[in-house]
């Protein structure tokens, strides 16, 4: 159980973790986009405020307006951009057009571009074009295009923006790597503190296990006294009805402490140790039931079986037939007088599947899974007509949690109450 503990506290924390540097990698990488996105709208707003020397003093951004200008009004171009500041396009790599209203070139600048010709300049001018956009990227080269209203052509900028590709690329694969660096730093510092913050939770559950220990070792032996006196009480003045009470509720008291010492041992995990084997479930499940056929006969009640032979489970058999005894036995406490219990085992894809039902006179009210609480009573005048200590079915949860298999219980139409076990099939 420490342990159980120690992992979901290093997966809570670490789930935080991973939120926090999350979020962070994403607010830090959205940033540098939009930022750089802005930067190169500004670079290209410089470029043909100075080549386009638009009389508007305008250009448009890179949405779907065409070049005719129709679609979408340039805005307006910042008042601290009115000619090419150098400094603003330091080591940017650039090239701009203006072409007249007849579809000719009459002025270009080629000069802060070495990487292409002044052909394929033109083939970019000419594709751009072709686009009907206002702006876009062609190639890794953004461009912006912008009507003169007055002359009747037109201005292009195109800008290289495979370098701010890189530089993006650079600050995600930068930021993602000292990311993954301290999720791993913290996972390490979380496994270590993790020790030293659930080291009072873990003592507490430690005193509670040793008490529980303690305390069920030495009720064995009073109880041992108590039914030793009971029985020469009972040689000396025959039968009666309060030797039977001292009886039954030294049974009860005998019980609930077997349980009690068996939880404490199993959250302990010394159960862990016993290997498990491959045998026949249908065979265990019937070799338990056979063990309240007489209890369930003085109450009238009818067994059932639907057992489909052949299903091997790879468990450990003790525990399968331990398991199996506190279902029949809580099945027949609770079960109706004239009632019945059934038990039934079939495969259901990858499991085998037991299911054990009784009717009762009225199914239990609200979340049915809470039977399986320690000291749970969903009727407790019920319990004590029965002698329920409301551990057994706790015992039985736990026994499920050890093997990796599963249980679950529901209430069914004509106050049917149904517990359903669920193995996983031996391996072939």
């Amino acid at each position: 159980m420490i342990r159980e503990l120690q992992k979901k506290y290093i997966r809570t924390s670490m789930l935080a973790v991973t939120l926090l540097i999350a979020g962070f990698l994403i607010v830090v990488n959205l940033s540098n986009y939009l930022v750089s996105e802005k930067e190169m709208r500004r670079s290209l707003r410089i470029v043909l405020s100075d080549s386009g020397r638009l009389s508007h003093e305008g250009i448009p951004g890179d949405g779907p307006g065409g070049i005719s200008g129709k679609e979408d009004e340039p805005p307006e171009l910042p008042r601290d951009i009115k000619a090419l500041p150098d400094e603003e396009l330091a080591g940017e790599n650039y090239f701009s057009f203006r072409v007249g209203s007849d579809g000719e070139i009459f002025e270009q600048d080629l000069d802060h571009i070495s990487a292409i010709s002044e052909s394929e300049a033109k083939a970019f001018l000419e594709r751009a074009v072709e686009t009907g956009k206002s702006g876009g990227t062609l190639d890794g080269y953004r461009f912006s295009i912008s009507r003169d209203l007055h002359e009747g052509g037109y201005a292009a900028a195109f800008l290289d923006g495979r370098k701010q590709k890189r530089n993006l690329v650079r600050v995600i694969s930068l930021t993602l790597l000292t990311g993954a660096a301290c999720w791993v730093l913290m996972l390490l510092l979380i496994i270590t503190m993790s020790r030293k913050a659930i080291r009072p939770v873990a003592q507490n559950i430690e005193r509670q296990k040793r008490f529980i220990t303690d305390a069920g070792h030495e009720l064995k032996t009073p109880l041992a006294i108590i039914s030793a006196n009971a029985d020469v009480l009972e040689l000396h003045y025959g039968n009666n009805k309060w030797i039977g009470n001292i009886r039954s509720q030294t049974e009860r008291l005998g019980s609930l402490t077997q349980n009690l010492l068996t939880l404490a041992r199993m959250d302990e995990g010394k159960d862990s140790d016993i290997p498990a084997v491959d045998f026949d479930a249908g065979e265990a499940l019937l070799s338990a039931l056979g063990t309240f056929r007489e209890a369930a006969e003085m109450r009238s009640i009818s067994l059932r079986t639907r057992i489909t032979e052949g299903i091997v489970i790879h468990a450990r058999k003790d525990a399968f037939l331990r398991l199996s005894a506190i279902l029949f036995e809580n099945a027949v406490k609770y079960a109706k007088e004239g009632g019945f219990i059934e038990a039934s085992l079939e495969k259901s894809g990858k499991y085998a599947v037991i299911c054990i039902k009784n009717d009762c006179e009225t199914l239990p009210e609200g979340d049915l899974s809470k039977l399986f609480e320690r000291f749970y009573r969903a009727d407790s005048s019920r319990n004590r007509s029965t002698g329920g200590s409301g551990i057994g079915l706790s015992v039985a949860q736990a026994i499920v949690e050890q093997e990796n298999a599963e249980i679950s219980v529901s209430g069914e139409t004509g106050n049917v109450i149904a517990f359903t076990v669920r193995y996983r099939l031996k391996r072939p």
